[in-house]
């Protein structure tokens, strides 16, 4: 089977996974045994018992659970827990298991941009720290995921990926701004974002990804704002990043450059 454009959404891989369901399991749990309409194993380790099954045929072929530990979902959920890897990890070995090709086409070597040093970076002093939390209603777990710290005054959002840090942007409260120069464009928030997630939602400001998250939704942050043209050029080096998952929120403010992101 072939199919370009990169990776393809988590959802659509577990329905192709489901479709070789006797080869999935056997490449994913080679101690485990067919009883019936599942395949049994003790664990997503493959320990000895039967307490973890998954589904075989019908509409729910691909569907597992694991009695003993409350653990269940799909196929791509279930490479995920017994490989030990990311949602993206998964999705790019499952591909590779289904004999589906990444098309991106060769293209210019990429631009060199600089990485941001650390030094100076502290954790919040309370006064920052109470703005956060007491005006803008941030929840202390919140800015501890999201790794928030400061920097000669400024409260410091670290864009990192992969753990590497890509990017910093500064405010000094309540509406000054400034970030490091000739940084990769890419999202903010990457850090805090489980790598069980199936939905992400992109919002405009770093602000707003922290509230979003403070309720309890995945949330990341475009790097400059709304609007059109330039603002978008973190897409190109995130499309895969963002392509395994199921659902995208969008939230941007309710004016003109917001409705010119979404349009």
């Amino acid at each position: 089977m072939d199919q370009g454009g990169g990776l393809m959404r988590a959802t659509q891989l577990a329905q192709q996974l489901a479709q070789q369901i006797d080869g999935v399991v056997r490449l994913l749990l080679p101690h485990g045994k067919r009883v019936g309409r599942e395949w049994k194993v003790g664990s997503v380790d493959g320990d000895a018992g039967d307490s973890l099954g998954v589904v075989m045929v019908g509409d729910k072929a691909g569907v597992w659970s694991d009695f003993a530990t409350g653990e269940a979902g799909d196929l791509v959920g279930l490479w995920m827990a017994a490989r030990h890897c990311s949602l993206r990890e998964a999705c790019e070995q499952a591909m590779e298991f289904l004999g589906i090709r990444d098309h991106k086409q060769l293209q210019e070597a990429p631009k060199r941009y600089k990485r941001p040093a650390k030094d100076g970076m502290r954790s919040l002093p309370d006064p920052l720290r109470a703005w956060l939390t007491d005006e803008r209603r941030i929840a202390p777990a919140t800015l501890d995921a999201y790794r928030v710290a400061s920097k000669d005054g400024w409260i410091v959002f670290p864009y990192l990926r992969d753990g590497e840090l890509v990017g910093v942007k500064y405010r000094r409260p309540p509406k000054e701004f400034r970030q490091e120069a000739d940084c990769e464009p890419s999202l903010f928030g990457w850090q805090a974002i489980s790598p069980t997630a199936r939905e992400v939602t992109i919002a405009e400001g770093e602000l707003d990804a922290l509230a979003w998250h403070t309720y309890g939704f995945p949330a990341l942050s475009v790097p400059m704002g709304a609007g059109k043209g330039g603002k978008h050029s973190w897409i190109e080096g995130e499309f895969d990043r963002l392509a395994v998952y199921d659902r995208i929120n969008l939230s941007m403010d309710d004016d003109g450059p917001g409705r010119e992101a979404v349009a």
